[in-house]
């Protein structure tokens, strides 16, 4: 007797369609048996590229967009709550992007250089706690930007990171950072109050520079040396109120 073929599970299935390359692996799969019917719709997010209308509509229960790369189009409808964009995406690139106002990540270690660059209509960005860089660059030149949490986890802000965000009016630094990157916050015009703890050794040069409305840097956990406090005030340009929180 011949050996019986060996039986797929709904489960394994749906294991085995992760690795699916294309929309018409997903509805082979359909296809060749009747059991995997639902077997797309039971993704919470996309193991393949959206491109377009077609490949969003395979996922109606989508929560989290995966971009891939320069070619997928954002969309902002259904569930969709969260996006994971991949390493060294430029984002900015993506078709339709300028349809978010606010946007959270999930499960990124780095924000690569310039990846938001321009996005003059995002007003919010809520970072995943595994965020440990901020690229060069990477917030440059969203002038909406009004609402941005670092988490803990970062480390280093680079070059340029949130230069020319006019509208960002206050940021906390976590305590997990050492040094504040060269021009990181240079032209952030709108920018009245800054917390900065007691673990930043080093303020990079310009990092606050045309900061004109800067009035208040809170130190938390203990005083500045006098030396880092005049480096903030010959960047801004004027004096500062040093607070400690």
């Amino acid at each position: 007797m011949p050996k019986p073929g060996v039986q797929l599970d709904e489960h394994s299935a749906m294991i085995v369609s992760k690795y699916f390359k294309t929309k018409e692996d997903f509805k082979n799969l359909e296809l060749a048996c009747k059991k995997f019917g639902d077997n797309i719709e039971k993704f919470r997010y996309n193991p393949i590229p959206l491109t377009d209308k077609k490949t969003r509509g395979l996922f109606p229960n989508l929560e989290t967009q995966y971009i891939y790369s320069e070619e997928d189009t954002v969309f902002t409808d259904g569930k969709i709550k969260m996006y994971h964009i991949e390493k060294n995406v430029k984002f900015y690139k993506c078709p339709n992007v300028n349809a978010l106002t606010s946007i959270k990540l999930y499960k990124m270690e780095k924000i690569t250089g310039v990846m938001f660059a321009d996005l003059k209509k995002i007003k919010k960005i809520i970072l995943p706690d595994s965020v440990e860089e901020i690229g060069e660059g990477a917030f440059a030149g969203c002038a909406s930007l009004k609402e941005i949490t670092l988490p803990n986890s970062v480390k280093k802000i680079d070059l340029d990171a949130f230069a020319g965000c006019e509208s960002l009016e206050e940021i906390i630094i976590p305590n997990s950072m050492k040094e504040i990157g060269r021009f990181a916050f240079r032209y952030c015009i709108g920018l009245e109050k800054i917390t900065i703890p007691n673990s930043v050794k080093e303020i990079g040069e310009g990092a606050f520079d045309e900061c004109a409305n800067l009035q208040t840097v809170y130190m938390k956990g203990g005083e500045f040396h006098d030396a880092l406090k005049q480096e903030i005030m010959d960047q801004c340009g004027h004096e500062v109120e040093f607070v400690r929180k």
